[in-house]
């Protein structure tokens, strides 16, 4: 434990029940924590540590996860490093394995977790949100009065803003036939832009099936809607599709942050969606 949080701000769970009852009781800020490396560095970024927290280490129903199961399960204690290291290979697949692999450094991915990357809100430059995006995923959630719900990834987001007490337990997302790539342009801590796609091709070998998200260039990941609308039915050639992502970028809001200014986000974007879609070009040989 930190010698900069008091251990008697510490709440210890071991169960998603109990948690909820001590989130529900507490009459001041209280913030769960995973692995603790976004609110640890609030410093850093003049963020005070609120004055509870609830460790959740120790509810072994978050640390679940079946990577043979189809959907696969991911509990919200599973860290990047388990996911890089264990998520079965496959195209379909490739997105999230990258995405786990390549996020911040050795230390952090053996630390971050899943719950992590979802629910902290303001951290736009989270990698496996676009890669979960791509991949349909499901979000897991007790509520108060053992509740269980399943939303959306996108609709999770809207949600996670919203006041109230709830945990987030884990992803779902199912295996499928498509190929995915995953790129990122990082600088200083965290990547300025993120690309996830997924796309399955026609018989003539045309997209009929694309997901693509994006991640760090707004205020939070999503999927890129309009690009997937006037993508379908074209060739997966990269420099095309980049050229299509330059024409679409004013769909975009750009945020600007101490990282980067929204101009340059939106600037190496394109690059980015070639880039995607030459590793999935690759995959096809």
């Amino acid at each position: 434990m930190s010698r900069n949080i008091p251990r008697d701000t510490m709440a210890l769970p071991e169960s998603v029940d109990e948690a909820l009852d001590i989130l529900a009781a507490s009459d001041i800020e209280t913030v769960p924590i995973a692995g603790a490396t976004w609110i640890m560095r609030g410093p850093t970024r003049y963020e005070p540590i609120p004055p509870r927290l609830v460790a959740l280490n120790r509810i072994a129903e978050l640390r679940e996860y079946d990577f043979d199961s189809d959907p696969i399960h991911l509990g919200a204690m599973a860290t990047h490093d388990l996911i890089a290291r264990s998520l079965p290979s496959g195209a379909d697949l490739r997105c999230l394995a990258l995405a786990a692999h390549q996020s911040a450094n050795p230390g952090i991915r053996r630390l971050a977790t899943v719950g992590g990357n979802l629910c902290v809100v303001g951290f736009a430059a989270a990698d496996l949100v676009p890669a979960l995006m791509v991949l349909d995923a499901t979000v897991c959630l007790a509520l108060p009065g053992r509740r269980r719900l399943e939303l959306d990834l996108s609709e999770f987001m809207a949600f996670r803003r919203k006041p109230g007490r709830y945990l987030t337990t884990g992803v779902r997302f199912a295996r499928n036939a498509r190929i995915s790539a995953h790129v990122r342009v990082p600088m200083r801590d965290y990547p300025v832009c993120i690309v996830s796609l997924s796309v399955g091709m026609d018989a003539s070998g045309r997209i009929a099936d694309l997901r693509l998200a994006v991640g760090a260039v707004e205020e939070d990941g999503r999927r890129w809607k309009e690009f997937e609308d006037e993508a379908r039915g074209s060739e997966p050639d990269p420099v095309a599709m980049g050229e299509l992502a330059r024409k679409l970028s004013t769909t975009l809001t750009p945020r600007s942050a101490h990282d980067a200014p929204g101009w340059y986000r939106v600037q190496v974007l394109p690059a980015m969606v070639r880039r995607a879609f030459a590793q999935v070009r690759a995959e096809m040989r």
